[in-house]
This record gives structure tokens, C-alpha cells and sequence, in this order.
């Protein structure tokens, strides 16, 4: 291939780039350095407007003409932009150290940005006409620049294979511990995890409707040893790479050795102080052509239609198994309608949510049965609401039962109701010489109505009975981990019931409706302020 010039003109051309892009920066960097703020621009513009100012009027009106410039107004106008981060290009060029011999990620950073497809078409019709080709040129680059990792013994140990150790490694080593130092082993399983998570993120965001299995499978396709193989020699990696192979090996176990080396330079990124979302838009940039393959034809390994079937039989065992629902109106009925072809059709609790027909199997009109119904929101939604009707039912009936005990055979014991009070010092007020005196239920009586020597509870014998007070009561022990326990006993034709909470009776009544006596007994309990504050409940919690 004949060169435009000969090489002597193109090494002294490019030594003057070079040094002008060295001044380039400088200058760069020494506008957005002396160049007011738009904040200042106004600030110096209002101050040579006042008249009281002390400055010589030579020095205003140089100032006012040095504000009146178009490359004033530019620099500050450039500066607002850099300021913003809406000039990349410029930001990059800005931070290259271009002093140092080492690779600088910075240059990366300039050479990998892309500005926006559509950033033409916002420019004016005089500047267009300024563009060298109107050409759709792809200006994007790859691949993407790698990260330069400016740590040297860091570089070489991500460079270095395990079957390279040298006997100077154990020699220099303090303890066994600093043998897995001198190899990239370490660095390559850190480099796998970040990859695995990293393309995990991106499949995700690009392919927002994959089934976990599916992104189980292509991420770890990604990760094989073949396109980490590729990756390595494309960034020629093991140009440098030091390790020992046997011939013997299998061209398999030849991948793995050289595919790891990539993966212990994305380790070595992250030790070398590269952030998470540093790493991350290189990875994204790296497999960018991989994703939109994916994005543009994606295909589920295994139909939409058995994915369907599999989560709507999963949705229904985890209801009736983790909610203890009765399957009774929760299960999923497939009618065979039809055998040629199989017409199947799904129902739930007498309500028909989908219709498959196939051709080949009945499993198969089933699996698109499912797929009716998941696919209708209005489906969807009367599924859910029938789910959580069979649990409300579900719940009403275990309220009820256990408001309702109906067992009678528990054996006989001493009840508080035969207990009699002694007879009260007549020398007390009135309202002492009644310790069990009746009160309003809900209205805890004062603790100095009932002596220490007395009943420690109230009876409620009369009135309105109370059908949920022993849903209050179980709900106000249970919210401070304290459980009742009911005992009843059947004296001739009435059931005593005594209500007790760590060997401590809280209350205790009798009647001929055993279900009456339980609600009296707890009407009892909530009523006893006193027996609440041995429990250490206040009465802002009942």
C-alpha cells in the first residue's frame, strides 16, 4: 500500500501533532481556569455599571471591551458546558497526563466516547455545511479501549498463571498464605464474579422479559472458556502471559488457562481502584453487539406456553401449602372438551379462565390454556381475587373455630367463681367495702377498689354479652407474646370457664351456653386493670 507521503514528512507531521495536542490541553485547561463563571460574567457586568466604582475609567473600559468579545463570551460559555459535563470530549482531554510514560485510563475514556446518534440533526443548515461528508459513518469504536492497570506488581501477578510459580515465590514468601499471591488464581475467581453479576445487570435491562433460566444459560454462555479465549487475544493478553503448558493438555483445558487471564484483569480492575459502574460501561461497550443480537431475536429455551403452565401450578401449591388454604377452590380444573383436536379448558372455582386446543397432546392444550389465562389482565385479576377470597374464608372459619371449643371432656378442677370474698373492713369507704363491684366493661375500676387480699378479677354475671371479646383479648396478648389458656369444667348444667396466662387466672365466668361462658370469662379478663398491670400491659396498648 503506496503512503500519501513518505515517511520522513509523516514522522515530522506527527511530531508536531503531537506536540500540539499537548498545547491544546494546556490552553484547554487554561481557559477553564481564568474564564468567569456566568455567575461572574453578570457579577463584573453590574459592577461596571456603578458609578461609585473606585477603578481608573481606563481600566472600565478595557474590562467592558474584553466583555464585549466573542472569545470571552465562548470561553464562558464553554465553561458552563464543561462545568455541566455536556463536553466529554473536552472533560477527557482535560484529565490525560500525557507527562507519563504509563497508558492513562483517560485516553481510553476520550477514544471510547460516542456522541449521540442524533446530535446532526440539531445543528444549524451553516454548520452542516461545514461537515467534511455527509456519509453515515459509524464513529463508534471497537472494541472498547482496556482499562490500563497502572500497578505494576499487580500487572504482573494478573499476567501470571498458576503453572508458571517459580521456585523464587517460595523462597520470598513470609508463610504459605503468600503463595496464592504470585499467581492470578485469586484474582480470576474475582474477576468471574464481578462478569456473572455484571452481566446478569445487562441481560436483565436489555432483555427486561427473560426467564431466569434463559439468563442463567446466556450469561454463562458469555462466560465460556471459548469467548473469554477470544477476548484475551483480542486485547492481546497473552501476548505477556506467563505460564507453563503441557502438550499433553487438551485444547479445552488450553481455553480455560487462557480465558482466565481475562477474567484476572477484570479482577485486577477492581483492585486497582476501578469503581463498579467504571467496569461496568466498559463490560456494556465490550458486549454491546452481543446484546442487541440478543434484544433483536430473542427466543425463549423453552415456550412462553410451559413456562405459563409450570408458574400457574407453582402459584397454586404455594397458596394452599405456605397459607394453609383448603384446595377445594383452589385448584386448577382442566376439562377435556375435545379429543380431536384436544380442546382443554382451564377452570378455577367454577370460572373459566382460559380454552387451548391442540393438535398433538392434551398436555399441550393445556400449557396454551394456561397461556390464555396469564396473558389477560382482567384474567389475571379475577384469579387473584379468588385466591384471596378462599383465604378470607379461610381465616373466618379458623376465627370461629377457635372461638368455639366444643370439647367437654377436659377433667374437673377448682373454679374461681366458687371462691367468696372476705368480708370487707367496715371501717373502709364505701366504695372499698365492695371489692368485686361490677364495672362498666371496657372501664378498668381504680386499683384501690380491689385489695391485694381479694379476688384478682372482676365478674361480669349480667348484660349485654360481648361476642368478640375473646378475639380483643387474643389480640391484646398476642401482640405482647402472651397466650391464653381456657379451662372449662361442667358442674351440673352449667360450664365454669377459667382464663389463665403463665399460671395466672385473668379471669373466669359461668353460664349454661358453654360459647357464653367463654365471652363473660374474657368480658371479665379485659375489664381486671389489675391483673393487666401484673402482666406489665398498660393500658394505652389494650
Amino acid at each position: 500500500m503506496a503512503l500519501t507521503k513518505d515517511l520522513l514528512t509523516w514522522c515530522d507531521d506527527l511530531h508536531q501533532v503531537k506536540g500540539n495536542i499537548s498545547q491544546l490541553q494546556a490552553t484547554l485547561n487554561h481557559v477553564l481556569n481564568k474564564a468567569p463563571s456566568i455567575e461572574e460574567y453578570k457579577q463584573i457586568s453590574t459592577y461596571l455599571e456603578e458609578a461609585g466604582n473606585r477603578d481608573s475609567k481606563s481600566i472600565v473600559d478595557k474590562t467592558r471591551n474584553f466583555l464585549m468579545t466573542s472569545q470571552l463570551k465562548v470561553a464562558v460559555r464553554m465553561k458552563f458546558l464543561y462545568e455541566q459535563g455536556m463536553l466529554p470530549f473536552l472533560l477527557a482531554l482535560s484529565q490525560i497526563n500525557f507527562k507519563s510514560s504509563k497508558a492513562d485510563k483517560f485516553v481510553g475514556y476520550l477514544i471510547d466516547y460516542t456522541p449521540p446518534k442524533d446530535i446532526g440533526t440539531t445543528l444549524s443548515k451553516a454548520l452542516k455545511q461545514r461537515i467534511s461528508s455527509h456519509k453515515k459513518v459509524d464513529v463508534s469504536t471497537y472494541p472498547p479501549t482496556l482499562p490500563p492497570i497502572g500497578n505494576e506488581h499487580l500487572l504482573r501477578v494478573v499476567l501470571t498463571d498458576k503453572s508458571f510459580r517459580q521456585p523464587s515465590d517460595f523462597l520470598e514468601s513470609v508463610d504459605a498464605a503468600d503463595f496464592s499471591r504470585s499467581h492470578n488464581a485469586k484474582l480470576g475467581l474475582r474477576g468471574c464474579c464481578l462478569l456473572e453479576l455484571l452481566l446478569t445487570e445487562l441481560l436483565d435491562s436489555n432483555v427486561p422479559s427473560i426467564h431466569e433460566d434463559d439468563l442463567y444459560y446466556l450469561r454463562n454462555k458469555l462466560l465460556s472458556p471459548l469467548v473469554l479465549t477470544k477476548l484475551a487475544l483480542g486485547y492481546n493478553l497473552t501476548d505477556n502471559f506467563q505460564h507453563h503448558c503441557s502438550n499433553e493438555i487438551s485444547a479445552k483445558d488450553k481455553m480455560k488457562i487462557l480465558g482466565n487471564v481475562f477474567l484476572a484483569y477484570v479482577g485486577g480492575l477492581a483492585a486497582d481502584g476501578y469503581s463498579m459502574e467504571e467496569i461496568k460501561l466498559w463490560v456494556k461497550e465490550l458486549f454491546d453487539p452481543i446484546f442487541q443480537d440478543i434484544s433483536a431475536s430473542y427466543q425463549p429455551l423453552k415456550p412462553f406456553s410451559k413456562i405459563a403452565l409450570i408458574e400457574l401450578e407453582f402459584l397454586f401449591k404455594q397458596v394452599t401449602s405456605l397459607y394453609a388454604v383448603s384446595p377445594q377452590h383452589t385448584e386448577l380444573n382442566f376439562e377435556n372438551l375435545e379429543t380431536n383436536p384436544f380442546v382443554v379448558k382451564l377452570v378455577v372455582d367454577g370460572q373459566t379462565l382460559g380454552i387451548g386446543t391442540s393438535s398433538s397432546s392434551v398436555e399441550e392444550a393445556k400449557e396454551k390454556a394456561a397461556t390464555e389465562a396469564l396473558m389477560s389482565k382482567d384474567k389475571v385479576d379475577e384469579l387473584l381475587k379468588t385466591l384471596i377470597k378462599s383465604y378470607q374464608t379461610r381465616s373466618s372459619d379458623a376465627s370461629s373455630s377457635q372461638s368455639s371449643d366444643e370439647d367437654d371432656d377436659v377433667p374437673y378442677s377448682p373454679s374461681y367463681d366458687d371462691y367468696e370474698p372476705p368480708e370487707s373492713n367496715t371501717n373502709s369507704t364505701s366504695e372499698s367495702t365492695i371489692p368485686n363491684k361490677p364495672q362498666p366493661y371496657g372501664i378498668p375500676p381504680p386499683l384501690s377498689a380491689t385489695p391485694a387480699h381479694s379476688l384478682a378479677f372482676n365478674t361480669i354475671e349480667s348484660g349485654p354479652v360481648d361476642t368478640n371479646a375473646k378475639n380483643h383479648l387474643y389480640a391484646i396478648l398476642g401482640s405482647n407474646h402472651l397466650t391464653p389458656t381456657y379451662q372449662y369444667n361442667k358442674v351440673g348444667h352449667e360450664f365454669h370457664v377459667t382464663i389463665s396466662v403463665s399460671s395466672m387466672v385473668i379471669g373466669s365466668s359461668h353460664d349454661t351456653n358453654k360459647k357464653i361462658a367463654s365471652q363473660k370469662a374474657a368480658m371479665n379478663a379485659l375489664a381486671n386493670s389489675s391483673i393487666w398491670t401484673q402482666l406489665g400491659i398498660l393500658p394505652s396498648q389494650k
